[in-house]
């Protein structure tokens, strides 16, 4: 699926990326896509071997590579040491982060007077969030989601509507939770009683 964004200038996402460029630096980079898909003007990346026949064929104007990458390529190469990274932080440069739906904290949410809410934090509607809890800076907290007891979430984290974090789950910064997990919840089999 195509994802037009702003106009780029591969040499801006070679800085962005920490990558070395094999191509023109002033070539522009207008949206990402696949490999099989990707036009000019497009950024893709490579990175499992299965798709090294698409390659070949592939109208992208830039793709970026491992590191150490020999294979030709019908445009221009970024070099990179973690393509997945590089790749996040150039569509980041290129489409923009994600603006989240959620403003503020919902007076239809359920927060304990003990949890502790750092600057930024957003929760949505119907969203409940236990004693003790810990939420770091700039997470947004979806509606319909669980924050058991004295769990600590990161800053900067996302969390999707019906996710469950159960009683003391330690989540670092910058992590996200996708939609109907449950983590932290009992799980070491079951007993006949």
């Amino acid at each position: 699926m195509k994802k037009p964004g702003k106009t780029i200038k591969l040499k801006d996402l070679c800085s962005i990326t920490s990558g070395e460029l094999k191509g023109d630096g002033d070539t522009e980079i207008k949206g990402i896509n696949t490999l099989d898909r990707a036009g000019k003007g497009d950024l893709s990346f490579f990175s499992v071997a299965r798709y090294k026949g698409l390659l070949g064929k592939t109208k992208a104007s830039c793709v970026i590579v491992p590191k150490g990458f020999k294979k030709k390529v019908p445009c221009a190469v970024l070099e990179v040491d973690n393509v997945p990274l590089a790749f996040t932080a150039a569509a980041d440069a290129i489409c923009g982060k994600r603006n989240h739906s959620v403003k503020g904290i919902s007076s239809k949410s359920s927060i304990s007077s003990s949890a502790k809410l750092s600057s930024g934090v957003k929760v949505g509607d119907f969203s409940v969030i236990e004693s003790g809890a810990v939420i770091g800076p700039g997470t947004v907290i979806y509606p319909h989601v669980y924050i058991g007891c004295g769990t600590s979430i990161g800053k900067n984290c996302i969390i999707y509507p019906g996710a469950v974090l159960a009683d003391s789950v330690k989540v670092k910064d910058e992590v996200i939770i996708h939609s109907g997990a449950v983590i932290g919840s009992d799980g070491f089999g079951y007993a006949r009683i």
